[in-house]
This record gives structure tokens, C-alpha cells and sequence, in this order.
């Protein structure tokens, strides 16, 4: 499993070097892995202090766009990282994580 966390931060790693400021990163994955996700972000958040923060997602109008039928079923809060669980669409789990480049 450290494998996975390291081969993705390096990917995020070489995405620093091409992305310019006001730039974004979606980091995305289909799984729901604590090490897959937040531990490689806040790792490249760490390696590149100051240079790069988290765009809020606002999962409230996600559900407004896509299935606002269920909207009112799920305590939604706006937040750094939107975990897509699996009974939210009928769909598999996954993470999404939006990293804007700020200097």
C-alpha cells in the first residue's frame, strides 16, 4: 500500500513542475483509502508549503447538478475533500480533491 501513496505523490510531484500559478489539480481516485488520499495530499501540501491550497468543494451544489433528489438525504458540508460513497449515485466510492497553486 505505501507503494500506491508514493507512485501518487510522485505524480503530483511532476505535475508541480508544468502547472502554473492559478493552475489546478484534481486528484482523483476510485477508492476510499485514508493513505490513498488524504495522506498523499496533506504529503504534497507538505513538501510544497505555501505554494499550493485547497480549493472547497461545495458538495451541496454537486448534489444540485447531479441527484438532487438525494441532496436532502446526506448531511452535506462543504469541505476540503468530497468522498463519493457509494449509495450517494449507485455508484462505486471514490475521492476527489481539488489543489489550486498559489505561488
Amino acid at each position: 500500500m505505501l507503494g500506491i501513496k508514493n507512485n501518487s505523490l510522485k505524480i503530483l510531484q511532476n505535475c508541480d513542475e508544468y502547472l502554473k500559478i492559478g493552475g489546478r489539480i484534481v486528484f482523483y481516485t476510485c477508492t476510499l483509502s485514508r493513505l490513498e488520499n488524504f495522506e498523499v495530499i496533506e504529503s504534497f501540501l507538505t513538501l510544497n508549503k505555501n505554494k499550493y491550497k485547497i480549493f472547497t468543494v461545495d458538495t451541496e451544489k454537486i448534489f444540485d447538478d447531479i441527484s438532487p433528489e438525494n441532496k436532502k438525504e446526506y448531511n452535506l458540508k462543504p469541505g476540503s475533500y468530497f468522498e463519493i460513497m457509494p449509495y450517494y449515485f449507485k455508484s462505486e466510492g471514490a475521492t476527489v480533491c481539488s489543489i489550486i497553486k498559489i505561488s
